[in-house]
């Protein structure tokens, strides 16, 4: 073994030694500018060879810093091999809980003997646990979004997967009616939270919604589904044609990867589904093209329709919401399906976002001009049928 030439850090080596037993990761670590180039547990023990010839015995307790974690780093490796089996990932990170008690006895060490710039505890196993878990798992550590964090307890060695959130493209036909898009809130506690519901606020009543988080769930083995709507529809609507898009986020996903395979559920059909490398999108522009069942209390006669097909070719409509703000929405074509004395079915193409119900009625001033407004008519929506969806496009298609 060479000559070790720092009088300076082989001495204070020794004295820290004498008062502490550390193990050669943790003694190496406080000795950072200390032959360039070797690891903390390799450049401990150089350490630890000089001390041991200026000391009568040394001690066989635990490493005063990390307790013998650190000389336990291979049987922890392989309990992580086996709990991340099953979990599929193309990378992963290490990190760990950082345990106070075990960062205030180092920082007591380097405040007692006025040591600077040591790698942390915490650094040094995750950087020397990444090591050995890189050659066991036969995959590559990323610190830019990786697909599996492990993370370890300093304490108690408590191992907790948290595999990446993956990002689902998917459309889905709904071809019955009578079926809400969105889970309901609970009857009885109006979604508050109760013994009903267990809690979560929100019915039990079957619906697109959960439907579709169940599938994705089972897929995927996942824990949770947060999905990103693209547009709303009646519970007696129908969603046609190649359906209508979404995006889902599934949390804590153990299977990343799945065949797209078409799944029906009570009249809801998913066609789509897509894993995307993307982040979870929270805002989308899309036109949507709707077949919308219009009823009225007087005689529609046939050539007010034709007022309305050409007043609405390319037209912009102020829209209101319910918390009273107010946007811009196109109304890019309106055209006549089929006519009674009083009943029409029209085709319209417009921005999504736009209530369809409140731009034929023109209930509470919503949407202006409606169609009841400009013909100077009673309209409404068909209870029974309202509208259905024909086409829904997304910016991405």
């Amino acid at each position: 073994m060479p000559y070790l030439e720092s009088k300076s850090d082989t001495a204070l080596a020794t004295q820290i030694m004498k008062d502490y037993c550390l193990c050669s990761s943790c003694l190496g670590r406080q000795f950072p500018n200390y032959r360039h180039g070797l690891t903390n547990r390799d450049r401990g023990a150089y350490l630890a060879v000089y001390t041991q010839k200026r000391m009568a015995s040394r001690s066989t307790k635990k490493c005063y810093i990390c307790d013998g974690l650190m000389d336990r780093l291979d049987p922890l490796a392989t309990k992580i091999v086996k709990k991340v089996k099953g979990c599929e990932f193309r990378d992963f990170l290490v990190g760990a809980f950082a345990d106070l008690a075990l960062v205030e006895k180092e920082d007591l060490i380097r405040a007692t003997y006025k040591l600077r710039g040591g790698e942390p505890l915490k650094g040094d196993l995750t950087s020397e646990l990444g090591k050995i878990l890189k050659a066991r798992l036969k995959k590559p550590v990323s610190y830019q979004r990786p697909d599996l964090v492990i993370t370890v307890g300093l304490l108690d060695e408590e191992i907790v997967l948290s595999p990446r959130p993956l990002v689902i493209y998917l459309r889905y036909r709904k071809e019955k009616r009578g079926m809400p898009q969105k889970v309901p809130r609970c009857g009885k506690c109006y979604g508050k939270g109760c013994i009903e519901c267990n809690g979560s606020g929100k019915s039990k009543t079957t619906c697109v919604e959960s439907i579709i988080e169940k599938h994705l769930l089972h897929a995927f083995d996942g824990e949770g589904v947060k999905i990103n709507w693209i547009g709303g529809e009646d519970e007696e609507s129908l969603v046609l044609g190649t359906g209508r898009p979404i995006y889902a986020q599934i949390t804590s996903p153990r299977i990343r990867h799945v065949k797209s395979s078409p799944y029906e559920e009570k009249g809801v059909k998913i066609r789509t589904l897509k894993v995307l490398r993307k982040q979870f999108p929270t805002q989308m522009g899309f036109i949507v093209k709707y077949l919308v069942n219009i009823k009225s209390d007087t005689i529609i006669e046939e050539g007010k329709i034709k007022t309305l097909e050409d007043y609405f070719a390319d037209k912009t409509v102020k829209a209101t919401n319910t918390k009273g703000k107010s946007s811009l929405k196109r109304v890019y074509e309106m055209r006549l399906r089929h006519h009674t004395r009083k009943g029409i079915q029209l085709t319209i193409i417009c921005d999504g976002g736009l209530n369809i119900k409140k731009l034929v009625s023109g209930e509470e001033n919503m949407v202006e001009p409606s169609l009841s407004q400009l013909l100077d008519c009673n309209f409404r929506t068909d209870p029974k049928k309202p509208f259905d969806i024909l086409r829904v496009t997304t910016d991405d298609d």
